[in-house]
């Protein structure tokens, strides 16, 4: 039984059907229809998540500015990975640093001594709002 390019109906159907249960028009139309729907989107986030799934990329560009060194990727969401950076001014790779030499950069250096010019490495940083 192929499942590629069936509805989120079909899908929940072809599990109500295999439970005896009858289909229904819409996935909230019964109980076990609503938990089998609920069940088919905690299946499809596990796997969105299992992998870096090419399809599922998204390249965001950030203009760099000097003497800024926060940037935000703004509609990323929450789930969001960074894979790499580059930087197309130079049209060079930005190194992932770690979080030990990100403290070596920036912390007990006097804000006069912080090295500024073409950005070099990046660190993820979490989210925001």
């Amino acid at each position: 039984m192929a499942t590629f390019g069936k509805t989120y109906l079909q899908l929940t159907n072809l599990i109500i059907e295999r439970m005896r249960e009858a289909t229904v028009a819409t996935v909230t139309e019964s109980t076990y229809s609503t938990l089998v729907g609920h069940l088919l989107n905690h299946v499809k986030n596990e796997i969105e998540q299992a992998f870096y799934w090419n399809a599922l990329r998204d390249t965001y560009s950030v203009a760099t500015v000097a003497d800024t060194t926060s940037y935000t990727f703004t509609g990323a969401g929450p789930e969001a990975t960074v894979i790499d950076g580059w930087d197309t001014t130079s049209q060079s790779p930005l190194v992932r640093g770690t979080n030990k030499q990100f403290d070596d950069f920036y912390l007990g250096v006097a804000s006069a001594s912080v090295q500024t010019g073409p950005p070099s490495h990046y660190l993820p940083a979490g989210i925001d709002s």
